[in-house]
């Protein structure tokens, strides 16, 4: 009689049920531990309800509109902040940060005069924001500034809406000390105001100093480029300029900041070699980032 062939698995089944299951646990798991992974960019409370009922009128502070994250010091918060959009939670974040640039850096503010904020405004770790007392710093809507910038106002700076400014980059709209003519005797001010046009991209490692204005859409290539003059009626739109003193290297270019956008974009460098060309006729349909 022919002796049967013994098979270690053919008493295994698979439960599928019981598989999805414990795939659904691990994400579980992943997903908390994730979040206590990232801890580091989870919202500074007692900072946050500080700085919101210290500089806000009670109506706005209320809602929480200003979100401060990781290590932050208030040098003074004696000067005022006014929301300049619709009044909404965490529409300014403060001290957002990553594993590689500021995870260990600390956020400061100085405000002794007015700071005015638009929504969806992020200022990430490390920067370092000073008004004086006659100073008026704005930030419009969907601006975006990178680590460890530095801001000092002492008389007016704007940075218009949609611009992007990366890390490390300096606005100071003043020279801190007087210069004399020794010929004629002259003193002139120290200081002069700053202006962004609006969906501008800053570079990293830029210095804006005072008088500094560059109209709408101009990229200002990085890193070591110094602005410090009244560029709107020198260059068109869509330019790009760099160096120092700053002067038009490209044009006819457009920084892309819509999240769908550049995911079509990087979906086609992954499988095509051949350059992109946008299907969509509004570049600002195509540039700029949805509206929450």
């Amino acid at each position: 009689m022919r002796a049967e062939r013994f098979h270690p698995f053919s008493n295994f089944k698979v439960d599928f049920e019981e598989f999805e299951n414990f795939k659904r646990m691990k994400r579980l798991v992943n997903y908390i531990l994730s979040k206590i992974e990232r801890g580091f960019t989870m919202v500074n409370i007692p900072k946050t309800i500080y700085f919101n009922f210290r500089s806000l009128p009670f109506r706005h502070a209320i809602k929480f509109p200003i979100f401060i994250y990781g290590k932050c010091r208030f040098i003074s918060l004696y000067g005022k902040v006014e929301i300049i959009s619709p009044c909404k939670t965490a529409m300014i974040k403060i001290g957002i940060t990553d594993p590689v640039r500021s995870i260990k850096e600390t956020t400061y503010i100085e405000n002794k005069g007015c700071i005015k904020f638009g929504h969806s405004v992020v200022i990430r770790r490390g920067c370092k924001i000073s008004t004086s007392m006659n100073g008026i710093f704005e930030m419009h809507n969907h601006n975006y500034m990178g680590d460890n910038c530095t801001v000092i106002c002492h008389h007016s700076i704007v940075i218009d809406k949609y611009v992007r400014i990366g890390n490390n980059t300096s606005f100071m709209d003043t020279d801190f000390h007087y210069l004399i003519n020794i010929k004629t005797r002259e003193v002139n001010k120290n200081t002069e105001s700053v202006f962004i046009g609006e969906q501008s991209w800053i570079g990293s490692w830029v210095v804006i100093k005072k008088g500094a204005k560059i109209p709408n859409n101009t990229i200002v290539a990085g890193p070591y480029s110094m602005i410090a003059k009244d560029y709107r009626s020198k260059i068109e739109k869509y330019s790009v300029i760099a160096g120092c003193p700053a002067k038009i290297v490209a044009s006819g270019l457009r920084r892309i900041s819509n999240q769908d956008s550049e995911n079509q974009i990087r979906e086609h460098y992954r499988h095509k070699t051949k350059v992109f060309i946008s299907e969509e006729s509004n570049n600002d349909i195509f540039c700029l980032p949805q509206e929450a």
